[in-house]
């Protein structure tokens, strides 16, 4: 699809939502969402992704803001004729072309292959520069010389100047520019481009029997993780308007720049940055204040968790695409470890990777893959050309304890990371790094998952 057909696809503005004053409007603050549905543990081989969401008629919908309450009838803001659940209206050719792209995504189911996590399969090593080729060509997914021929291709790319690069990845890709004309921030197009390719999953998350997830007068609840400037949380606020909560966490130093006007209000969506949101930095190289932020999600849903959870790895600076792995490796771990707590069962999770080479990236992936239903590594068009840029997607987070023994033994390697760089007592130190989380036997062994990322690395 063109510009304009995507664009079109994916343009559905709800109505204005009504004003709200600062004064109280007699709804208690303290009012707790109502419990989700319960969601069967039961797997099913296809999943439904075009189903629309449960019509409700005329319900009152509570929320509480920082700035004051109200209580509304969902009924006069939304006909039952103009859900704001349902998909947009696309034409015939359009939705082929639609289904079309949806095919390209190869999704993998977990095994039921009973695997213990133990901390003494954690592989330590010195760590690895940003720029070591010989290091950093040897691996067990990929090639070598097609790796070999990749990185080469890189550093030509580096070598022509930031200018020209820009320039010509400015002419290959027809998404550049387009920010402005719905959206705000360039991310926003992205993410509704990977939403209309998982079958809305995103803003209509639905189960496996393709039930919508949220419980009666329900919000959906978003995770935004190190998104600045925020262009996830833009597209879930201009696509279900108040029928949306948003919870952010992200460096102070980039912070979020969403537009207030006409996408969201303020009661919205809540950056929280560790702490009470006054001491913190929102460090997510720092324990302390990720737990924080995963606590008062946790709270603010009323125990039940997030529907969606997107990370975006915002601090990425764009062009090092020969060092991205190497420099987000304790970001994407950290994304993922808020990702498995915050969220509910059944929930979904999107995360921005870039190259897979490197055993700890694998393993992190690998444990993804363990604990959600289905996981599947993509690229859409929408990403910038000549980048590392791709996306892990995930959907139907398992109910098991071993996520909460992954959660565990994720929170303590970022712990053991933090306090490795505390000792280091210059730049020219050998510091030692965790290498490998997840032992490359156990990752062969799961031969589908193996040839997914083996498949993914020469695609």
């Amino acid at each position: 699809m063109d510009n304009r057909q995507i664009l079109k696809a994916v343009k559905k503005v709800a109505p204005s939502p009504p004003s709200i004053g600062s004064g109280s409007s007699g709804v208690s603050r303290k009012l707790k969402p109502p419990p989700a549905p319960s969601i069967g543990s039961g797997s099913v081989a296809s999943v439904s992704s075009s189903g629309a969401g449960s019509k409700r008629g005329s319900e009152t919908s509570h929320r509480s803001g920082r700035s004051g309450s109200a209580k509304r009838s969902r009924s006069s803001l939304y006909p039952e004729s103009e859900s704001s659940d349902d998909e947009p209206d696309i034409t015939p050719e359009n939705r082929l072309k639609l289904i079309k792209e949806q095919s390209r995504i190869l999704w993998i189911k977990a095994n039921r292959v009973n695997w213990k996590l133990h901390y003494n399969n954690l592989l330590l090593g010195r760590k690895i520069d940003h720029i070591e080729p010989e290091n950093y060509v040897y691996t067990t997914f990929c090639r070598s010389d097609l790796l070999q021929k990749l990185m080469d291709l890189k550093y030509k790319i580096r070598s022509n100047g930031a200018d020209k690069f820009f320039e010509l990845r400015a002419k290959l890709s027809s998404f550049v520019g387009m920010e402005g004309i719905i959206f705000h921030n360039p991310e926003a197009i992205r993410m509704a481009n990977i939403d209309a390719l998982m079958g809305y999953q995103l803003s209509n998350p639905k189960n496996f029997r393709g039930e919508s997830l949220l419980g009666p007068n329900e919000l959906l609840y978003f995770v935004d993780i190190y998104g600045a400037p925020g262009g996830a949380a833009e597209y879930f606020l201009w696509k279900k308007q108040w029928n949306a909560h948003g919870f952010g966490f992200t460096s102070k130093q980039l912070d979020y720049d969403l537009p207030v006007k006409p996408h969201y209000s303020a009661e919205s969506f809540e950056a929280v940055y560790g702490f009470h949101g006054k001491k913190g930095q929102g460090d997510i190289y720092n324990p302390d204040e990720v737990d924080f932020f995963m606590r008062y999600v946790r709270k603010s849903t009323g125990f039940t968790g997030a529907h969606i959870c997107i990370a975006q790895g915002g601090e990425m600076s764009i062009g090092d695409e020969d060092r991205k792995e190497l420099r987000a490796k304790y970001l994407l771990m950290s994304e993922f470890m808020i990702a498995l707590d915050v969220l509910r069962e059944g929930g979904h999770f999107v995360c921005k990777i870039y190259d897979m080479f490197t055993s700890f990236t694998v393993g992190l992936i690998y444990l993804m893959y363990r604990t959600f239903d289905s996981v599947a590594i993509f690229k859409p068009e929408t990403c910038l050309p000549a980048s590392s840029d791709r996306y892990i997607l995930c959907k139907y987070r398992k109910a098991n304890r071993n996520i909460l023994e992954i959660r565990r033994f994720l929170m303590d390697t970022l712990t053991a990371y933090r306090n490795s760089q505390r000792l280091s007592k210059g730049p020219n130190d050998d510091v030692a790094d965790i290498i490998e989380l997840v032992p490359f036997e156990a990752i062969r062994q799961s031969y589908s998952f193996y040839d997914h990322i083996l498949s993914a690395n020469v695609a």
